[in-house]
C-alpha cells in the first residue's frame, strides 16, 4: 500500500505551539476528475503532541493541588520495607479498590504497616512525624473514639504539642497500645489513600493553521456514513510515551467533538493509541481547536524507580485518511 504523508505538522505542547503554515493555492488548478493517490493510499497528518509532567498529574484536595510527585512521596513513606524488598511493583488499582479482593489486598498492606512501626524505631518514628505534622487532628479525633486509658488527657497534650513532641507522644502510644492504635493507623491510612485517586488532565489545542484548500480537500475526501464498504475514511490515532515509573490507564476523548477512545493501558516506555475512525464532521471540529480530555488512572506503581516533577508523560496524536484525495 502506497502512503503518502501530508507535512501539515502542528506540535502543542502544554505551553510551546509550532506550526507551518501552508500557502498552496489550488484554485489555479484545473481539478476536474483530479485526485492524489487512489484506493490503497493513506495520508497522515500530525495534529497535536501533548506534554505533560508530575505537576499536571495530580490530585485535587480542599486546600491546593498535590503533585504526582508528592503523593509518592508519600507512599514511599508508607509502604513497608519488606513489601518494597519483595515486591516488583504495588497495586495501586487494588488499594483503592473497593471488592472483596482489593479489601485483601489493602488489609494485608495495613497489618504489614503496623508490624514494622511496632518493631523498627526508625520506621515508627518517621510515621509518627508524619501524623504529628499532616494527620494529628484526625489522630486526635480517632484516639476518643479508642479504649485507650487517659485519652482524653492524651487528646489535650497532643493538641498543645510541637510537632516534635507530639511525634514522640505518637510514637509511644505505637508502642505502648498497638492493638488500639493499629486501627487509627488503618483509618488514616485509608484517609491517605484518596490522594492516589488523579484529577482529569486537560490540554487545550488550538486551531490547525492549514490553507482552506488543503482543508477542503481532506473534509470533501470522506465517504459519508451511507456508503457501504467505504474507502475514503479519517481515523484518529497516535502514540503515548512515559517516563514514569506507573503503568497507568487513560481513557482519552475530545468532549466537543464526541470523540472517545477505550480504554488505554499506559507502560514505562511508548504505548500505542490505536486508531478509531472519526466522522467528517468530528475532523471538521479537530481542526477548528478542540481541549483534549484525559482522565487518568494509575494501576501499578515501581517504587524502586526515581522519577522528578519534571519526569514526562506526552501523547501525540495523527489523522489517517485512506483512499484517494480529490482535488
Amino acid at each position: 500500500m502506497r502512503k503518502i504523508v501530508i507535512i501539515l505538522l502542528l506540535c502543542v505542547a502544554c505551553t510551546l505551539i509550532a506550526c507551518i503554515d501552508s500557502d498552496y493555492d489550488l484554485s489555479k488548478i484545473t481539478t476536474d476528475d483530479i485526485s492524489i493517490g487512489d484506493n490503497e493510499s493513506e495520508f497522515i497528518m500530525p495534529v497535536a503532541k501533548i506534554n505533560f509532567t508530575s505537576q499536571n498529574i495530580c490530585n485535587s484536595t480542599e486546600e491546593d493541588e498535590v503533585s504526582l510527585k508528592e503523593i509518592y512521596e508519600e507512599v514511599d513513606l508508607w509502604l513497608p520495607k519488606s513489601v518494597v524488598e519483595s515486591s516488583e511493583y504495588i497495586d495501586i488499582d487494588k488499594l483503592i479498590n473497593s471488592d472483596e479482593f482489593g479489601e485483601q489486598y489493602l488489609n494485608k498492606l495495613i497489618h504489614l504497616i503496623n508490624e514494622e512501626i511496632s518493631s523498627v524505631k526508625e520506621q515508627r518514628d518517621e510515621i509518627a512525624l508524619h501524623i504529628a505534622t499532616t494527620y494529628r487532628n484526625r489522630f486526635i479525633n480517632l484516639l476518643w473514639e479508642s479504649d485507650i486509658e487517659n485519652k482524653e488527657a492524651i487528646a489535650i497534650t497532643l493538641e498543645n504539642s510541637t510537632d516534635e513532641e507530639a511525634a514522640e507522644l505518637i510514637s509511644q502510644l505505637i508502642l505502648n497500645h498497638s492493638d488500639a492504635v493499629e486501627e487509627v493507623i488503618a483509618e488514616i491510612f485509608t484517609v491517605f489513600l484518596t490522594k492516589l485517586l488523579l484529577v482529569d488532565i486537560n490540554a487545550t489545542i488550538p486551531e490547525l493553521r492549514i490553507s482552506s484548500d488543503i482543508r477542503k480537500m481532506l473534509l470533501e475526501s470522506v465517504d459519508d456514513s451511507s456508503v457501504e464498504n467505504p474507502i475514503n475514511n479519517l481515523y484518529l490515532y497516535g502514540v503515548a510515551e512515559s517516563e514514569f515509573p506507573f503503568e497507568f490507564e487513560i481513557i482519552p476523548c475530545i468532549p466537543e467533538s464526541d470523540v472517545y477512545f477505550d480504554n488505554i493501558t499506559i507502560h514505562r516506555g511508548t504505548t500505542e493509541i490505536e486508531p478509531i475512525r472519526i466522522t467528517r464532521d468530528e475532523v471538521q471540529a479537530i481542526l477548528d481547536g478542540f481541549t483534549i480530555k484525559v482522565p487518568i488512572t494509575t494501576l501499578r506503581y515501581y517504587p524502586r524507580q526515581e522519577f522528578t516533577d519534571h519526569t514526562k508523560f506526552s501523547i501525540t496524536l495523527k489523522i489517517r485518511k485512506t483512499g484517494a484525495l480529490k482535488l
